[in-house]
C-alpha cells in the first residue's frame, strides 16, 4: 500500500495534478501498517494519516476517527501514534 500510494503521489505531482486522498481500503491498510510499522517508514506513515485521509465526512475519515478515538481511549496501542498525538489529530479533524 505504502509503495503504490507514494508512487501515485509522485506521479501526480510530476504531472501537476493533486494526489487523491486515501480511499477506505488504503486507510484500513495504512492503519494496519501504523500498528506494525516497517522499519524507516514511520514518518511517511504518519504523514499519510495526518495529510492524506479526508477530514470531511467520508467513510475513510470515519475509519481514521475511530482509530484515533481508540488510541485516545487506550483501547488499542499504536507505537507511532500516542494518546496526545491522536488527540491533536482528532482536534484537527474537528476544525
Amino acid at each position: 500500500m505504502l509503495t503504490s500510494y507514494l508512487t501515485l503521489m509522485h506521479a501526480a505531482e510530476e504531472n501537476g495534478r493533486p494526489c487523491p486522498k486515501l480511499d477506505v481500503i488504503q486507510t484500513q491498510e495504512l492503519i494496519a501498517l501504523l500498528m506494525n510499522p516497517p522499519a524507516f517508514e514511520e514518518p511517511a506513515l504518519y504523514e499519510l494519516l495526518r495529510d492524506r485521509v479526508e477530514s470531511a465526512p467520508s467513510e475513510a475519515s470515519q475509519i481514521k476517527r475511530s482509530f484515533l478515538e481508540a488510541v485516545v481511549d487506550e483501547k488499542i496501542f499504536c507505537p507511532l501514534i500516542g494518546k496526545d498525538c491522536a488527540s491533536d489529530l482528532l482536534a484537527e479533524m474537528n476544525k
